[in-house]
């Protein structure tokens, strides 16, 4: 019997790539899939019914309780390689009965599933290392490689979404909680950093800049820059992290999980921080995304950081971040997480979609438009954070990546 699973996409540009390789490989096997977020989310427990529920965030299981109780609840972490004091599975024990009402977790990496192996006695019978789901698009893309042998212009990456809030709101904000005052002021100071190095590339190469801004970010903010720069500067807002770092000659970013990809696709990365001189260093406070230092070059002054961008250096193997992508992440699984997921939810059997649940399924996608449209006439900056199928279009070799993992699949 077909199953209906409901995806939480809880970041547009952080997990909705990951949620539709997923999608692909879950279709393939005749699920029925919708991918929601906040603003539909619940809709789709009300009126869908899903059997599957895969959550990124454990704040959804009382919801799912509520409107869907009969729905199976799967774990599906948007965060992973996380000390304990951080990890979900301590998140999990704190809240009461998490533990008991979600039934399998798919576990990024083995460092994830020991945690829950110390938490939870029966841990074994839930947890299933299936890999980090944001590097199916390194592992499984066919344009990898060609990316990567044509690179065209300087990656910076954003990490500011503290001054530069996705939905609009303003700087301030951040300060309602004043425990935030020193990620601020670190933000302030790495964006002054990123003004600077536009300002010098500009006046002093040809070399053309790409801005991704962090998930959290409103890139419309950074278009200011376009307009000083004109030719210049171009602001991605793709789904890709993998497919825009690999066309990237270096990266130039603060302490980022997403030196994973760089580290993959042997791009170059300058961390910014101790040129920054931040009042909060990564390592203090997230040693995973402080792994970012080890992987690439930390410039102490701006002759430093103008040489490195002149000159980018190459592409060096670190057996620290090798083991770290073996032992947290699932790299050397020969599966993708996508697949490894689809197989541990419904069955590795490759069959049709059945046609009567699209249609129904179809019927509460045109509803979730509209609430999705109203949202943005209320803030046109709401589509910065949401997924919404009709608006957001899935880049066209998504398919040909979810092809391509199937046809590794043996009945």
């Amino acid at each position: 019997m077909s199953k209906k699973i409901l995806i939480y996409a809880f970041t547009l540009r952080r997990d909705a790539a990951a949620a539709l390789i997923l999608k692909g490989q879950l279709e393939s096997r005749g699920a029925t899939v919708v991918i929601a977020c906040s603003y539909n989310f619940d809709f789709y427990l009300k009126y869908w019914g899903p059997d599957i529920c895969l959550i990124s965030t454990i704040s959804r299981i009382e919801n799912i309780t509520k409107y869907c109780p009969s729905s199976e609840i799967v774990l599906w972490p948007g965060e992973g390689s996380e000390p304990l004091e951080s990890s979900n599975a301590l998140m999990i024990k704190n809240r009461d009965g998490a533990w008991r009402r979600i039934s399998r977790i798919l576990s990024w990496g083995e460092h994830d599933r020991q945690i829950f192996k110390q938490m939870f006695d029966d841990a074994d019978s839930k947890v299933f290392v299936c890999g980090n789901p944001r590097l199916d698009l390194a592992k499984a893309s066919p344009l990898i490689n060609e990316r990567t042998k044509n690179r065209h212009s300087i990656g910076i990456m954003g990490r500011f979404n503290s001054l530069n809030h996705y939905d609009g709101r303003p700087t301030i904000y951040s300060l309602n909680d004043t425990e935030n005052l020193a990620s601020v002021i670190d933000q302030a100071k790495g964006y002054t950093v990123i003004v600077n190095t536009i300002k010098w590339i500009v006046e002093n190469t040809n070399e053309q800049i790409q801005i991704r801004p962090h998930p959290l970010e409103a890139p419309e903010n950074y278009k200011y820059l376009q307009n000083m720069y004109k030719g210049r500067i171009t602001i991605d807002e793709s789904f890709d992290l993998a497919h825009w770092i690999a066309g990237q000659k270096l990266i130039l970013t603060p302490s980022s999980t997403s030196f994973l990809e760089a580290y993959i696709t042997k791009t170059p990365i300058i961390n910014i921080e101790k040129l920054a001189d931040f009042v909060q260093p990564s390592r203090e406070i997230q040693p995973f995304a402080a792994l970012s230092q080890d992987a690439g070059i930390s410039p102490a002054s701006y002759t430093e950081l103008r040489e490195l961008i002149t000159s980018p250096p190459t592409h060096i193997k670190n057996e620290k971040i090798e083991a770290h992508l073996k032992h947290a992440h699932g790299w050397h699984l020969p599966q993708t997480a996508a697949s490894k997921a689809a197989d541990i939810l419904v069955g590795s059997k490759l069959q049709p979609l059945p046609k009567i649940k699209l249609l129904q399924r179809w019927g509460l996608a045109q509803v979730s438009n509209i609430m999705f449209r109203k949202a943005c006439r209320r803030n046109p900056l709401f589509s910065n954070f949401n997924y919404c199928e009709q608006f957001h279009k899935s880049p066209e070799y998504f398919a040909e990546i979810t092809r391509l993992i199937c046809s590794k699949i043996k009945d």
